[in-house]
Parts: structure tokens; C-alpha cells; sequence
């Protein structure tokens, strides 16, 4: 006996039937390729008191190399028909074919309520193979299902792809938290691994009912095992082979947003709404189209995937820090960012680069020199604000004013213009130059702050300084 049959007598329900795409077929193909070298068959043998000996056949799978296996429950105990109490009994486990060497197991614990199972096979100096958890928090029972497991001691055999099409079955009036599906299972596969669109396991194939109507198949939430997984040891998370590679969507997604011509859908709403509709992203336009890209760094979480992107344009580089939502299908951080803190670059408030201009004369509208600007310094100061330590820039300013015995009343700026290691203007700041009062007997110290939107203080690698003439009237003091 291995996936449990019930022949209820209540209304068996017609399930319609919906067709695969290629694209779940081929995700099928490659649950079973990469994912069965995990799957293991189960042998429960048991002896009762009244003498009676008889054995289980099921399913399981490997969720830690050490030989930490999940299983439902009921394929570690007696069948209904049996009313006598176990007096002896043994598992046995061939992992990842029915031929291969069957190695003991030990109960670790069960819940039968639950109908969940965690045993542990004797750890292999080459490790066992492994499936991932789906460990997103939330109901994902949206996407396509596979199974796979060994029905009627046949070899390894994959079910589905399949949908749900109850998220709380009823079972004998009664709700269970299972689901309900048209996942094709079979006797034999129970508490084998049902992976989901990510090729991650979503739940157990827990039983099967059948009848006039067709066969009804029901899968047990992998959530239902949460309090099993932790007793393994299990916290490393890693992207299942068949998953999709959001790579090629992000790269698209930055290509798009450097030409100032992303499509709104791809990006989550409130992402949108908090930092690209405020972003000043005409600087890319300035760097240029992209020439390549590179990726330094990938950080997987279970709700989707992180990158650290570096893109060299024509004219310039930038970095992206940038987030993608495989349940959405979108380029998101509000909803990742608790979870990602360590993929996140660490800001530091440091001064980024520092310039030293030569002393600049400044001019009346003929030319003549009414004054001079002495030890000119620029900075480039990156600080680190609100509660994800995000960078922000700005330029700060610092120089000498002296005119000597007379002074001209009139406007007059400094413009500092900020360029790019390849050349590029990037922005050009202006600063008032006060010239309200005679300044002699040496240079008067003076500074000034601008901000530098769009992270763009990351960018400049040089400076430079220019001062308007002059206008107005020459006053003596």
C-alpha cells in the first residue's frame, strides 16, 4: 500500500481537465531529471502482537544531504484493516531508483494528525541529493504542480502537470488544510515531493480518491511539515535547477530604464510610486546606451532573486542594486528588502573623492580683476539616511574670498561643473557669490552645500570652476 485510496460514498466531484503548456511540460521533464535523484521509496515492514506481519510501500524525499527525508505519515504505520499493536517494525530506503541500495531509517518524529513524517538515513561521505523547500511564506497554490514518486513498485514516475482546484478540501464534511487537485497520483507516491512552477517542493502526495466521477487527488501543504523542517537542521536556501532565470527580465529592465523607456508593469506599483517616478533618470542618457554588463554579486531568497549589477556605457558606468519577485514576476525591493539586508551593499558616510582648484581671479564685465577665490576645495560626500541606510550624495564647497579695498555691489555666481572618468558632463551646480561688503586683510573663508540627485555623486570623477563677471556698481568701503 503506498498513496492512500478512499472510495467515499458522497458525491465523487468531475474535475475539467486544463491543458498544459509546453512550458509546464518542460518544467515536468525537468523536476523529474533534477529533482527524482532526491526522491526516495520507502518500505515500511511492521510485525504485530497477534503475530501478523505485513508492509507499507511509499514515497519520501531528501531535503538535507546529511539524509534528513520528509514523508507522510501514514506510510509509516499499519493499514486501517489492522487493529493489533506494533510490537516490532523497520524502514527501509532506496534514494533516487528502485535498484539502488536500501539503507535503514530511523523515525525522527510524526504527526499523524498532520500526517507529516521526518526519518534520517546514516549520512554518505558523497552527499545525498536534495530537493529545495518552497519556503515563501503565504498560499502559492496558484502555479502548476508536478509529482513524483514510485507507485505499485513500479520505477520512478512523475504526476502531473496539475492545478489546484480546492485550497481547503473537504474531506467527510470536514475542511482538512490539504488541497485539492487533478494532479494525476497514484497508489504508492504517497508522501512523495510535489514541486511547484519553481521546481521547488510545495507539498506531499497525500491520498487519492476515485469513483464514477474520475480520480480526485490530494497534495498536503508543505507548510504543514513547518515545524518537521527546523529538526533537520534546514536553513540554507537554494534556486532550484528548473526554475526560471530572472537574469535576462532584470537586464532587459535596466536596458529599458537607462533609455528612459521601462514598461510600468514590469516594476511592482509600489516601487514605482516611491523611487522611479521621483528618480532623475536623464543622466542616463547622458552615459549613454549600455556597452556591457556585469554581475559581481546574486543573492537568492525565496521571494525571488537580488542583484548587484555594474553596466559600463559608452559614456560612463553605473551600479544597480536590483530586485526581482518571481510571484509577482516583477523588478520589486519594498516586499524583499527585510529578508535581504546582508545582499544590500553597506553604506558608509565617507568623503568619496576631493578636489583641490587652483586660486581664480574674479572679473568686473571688462575683464578686470575685482577680487580672487584662494584654496578652493571640493568634496564629494556620500551619507547614509532612513532606516535601509540608502546612499545619498552632496558636493561641498570651500574657498577663500578677498577684494581688496573696494568692492562691486552686483550678482555674481561659481558654477561647478561635475564630469564623468570618460569625460561626460554630468551636472553643473551654481553657488551665489556674496560680494555685499569689502573683504581685505586677507582671504575670507566661505563654504557652500548642493545635493547630488540620482546617486549621481557615485559617478564623478572630475571637477571644475568657473565665475560670471560681475555687474552692478563699485562702491568703496
Amino acid at each position: 500500500m503506498r498513496c492512500v485510496s478512499f472510495s467515499w460514498s458522497f458525491i465523487v466531484l468531475v474535475i475539467a481537465m486544463v491543458t498544459a503548456p509546453a512550458a509546464a511540460q518542460d518544467r515536468a521533464e525537468c523536476v523529474q531529471k533534477t529533482g527524482g535523484l532526491a526522491v526516495a521509496q520507502l518500505t515500511y515492514e511492521f510485525v504485530l502482537a497477534d503475530g501478523s506481519k505485513d508492509h507499507v510501500t511509499g514515497s519520501g524525499f531528501v531535503i538535507k544531504s546529511d539524509g534528513h527525508i520528509l514523508t507522510a505519515a501514514h506510510v509509516l504505520r499499519p493499514p486501517a484493516v489492522y487493529t493489533s499493536p506494533v510490537v516490532n517494525s523497520k524502514i527501509d530506503v532506496r534514494v533516487g531508483s528502485p535498484f539502488a541500495t536500501s539503507v535503514p531509517a530511523t523515525l525522527i518524529t510524526k504527526q499523524d494528525d498532520l500526517d507529516v513524517a521526518l526519518i534520517k538515513i546514516p549520512a554518505m561521505p558523497q552527499p545525498w541529493p536534495t530537493v529545495q523547500i518552497d519556503m515563501m511564506p503565504g498560499d502559492h497554490s496558484k502555479t502548476w504542480l508536478y509529482a513524483l514518486g514510485y507507485p505499485d513498485g513500479s520505477d520512478l514516475t512523475g504526476g502531473g502537470p496539475g492545478k489546484v482546484t480546492a485550497a481547503n478540501a473537504v474531506i467527510a464534511n470536514k475542511p482538512t488544510g490539504w488541497w485539492q487537485t487533478d494532479v494525476d497520483l497514484r497508489p504508492g507516491m504517497s508522501g512523495g515531493p510535489v514541486f511547484n512552477d519553481f521546481g521547488e517542493v510545495a507539498g506531499l502526495a497525500g491520498a487519492i480518491r476515485g469513483g464514477n466521477g474520475g480520480t480526485i487527488s490530494y497534495v498536503i501543504p508543505i507548510s504543514t511539515a513547518a515545524t518537521l523542517i527546523p529538526l533537520a537542521g534546514l536553513t540554507d536556501y537554494t534556486p532550484s535547477q528548473c526554475a526560471d532565470d530572472p537574469a535576462p527580465f532584470v537586464m532587459a529592465f535596466i536596458k529599458a530604464a537607462t533609455e528612459n523607456n521601462f514598461d510600468p508593469k514590469n516594476i511592482s506599483p509600489p516601487l514605482y510610486q516611491t523611487i522611479l517616478a521621483q528618480a532623475p533618470y536623464p543622466v542616463f542618457a547622458q552615459l549613454g546606451p549600455i556597452v556591457s554588463t556585469e554581475i559581481p554579486d546574486k543573492r537568492s531568497i525565496p521571494q525571488g532573486t537580488w542583484y548587484t549589477i555594474k553596466a559600463t556605457h559608452q559614456n560612463g558606468k553605473s551600479l544597480w542594486v536590483i530586485g526581482y519577485n518571481r510571484i509577482t514576476k516583477q523588478i520589486d525591493s519594498s516586499a524583499m528588502t527585510p529578508q535581504v539586508q546582508a545582499a544590500l551593499p553597506v553604506c558608509t558616510p565617507a568623503v568619496l573623492r576631493a578636489f583641490n582648484i587652483p586660486d581664480t581671479a574674479t572679473h568686473d564685465g571688462n575683464g578686470s580683476t575685482v577680487g580672487q577665490l584662494s584654496e578652493i576645495s571640493g568634496s564629494i560626500i556620500q551619507e547614509c539616511v532612513g532606516p535601509n541606510n540608502t546612499p545619498r550624495y552632496r558636493f561641498h564647497l570651500a574657498y577663500g574670498y578677498y577684494n581688496g579695498s573696494g568692492t562691486w555691489r552686483g550678482d555674481q555666481s561659481i558654477t561647478v561643473n561635475f564630469r564623468s572618468a570618460q569625460g561626460v558632463s554630468l551636472l553643473a551646480k551654481s553657488f551665489p557669490l556674496d560680494r555685499s561688503k569689502c573683504v581685505y586683510g586677507g582671504p575670507e573663508k566661505r563654504s557652500a552645500d548642493a545635493p547630488l540627485e540620482g546617486g549621481i555623486g557615485s559617478l564623478i570623477s572630475d571637477i571644475s570652476l568657473q565665475i560670471s563677471r560681475v555687474s552692478g556698481t563699485q562702491t568703496g568701503c
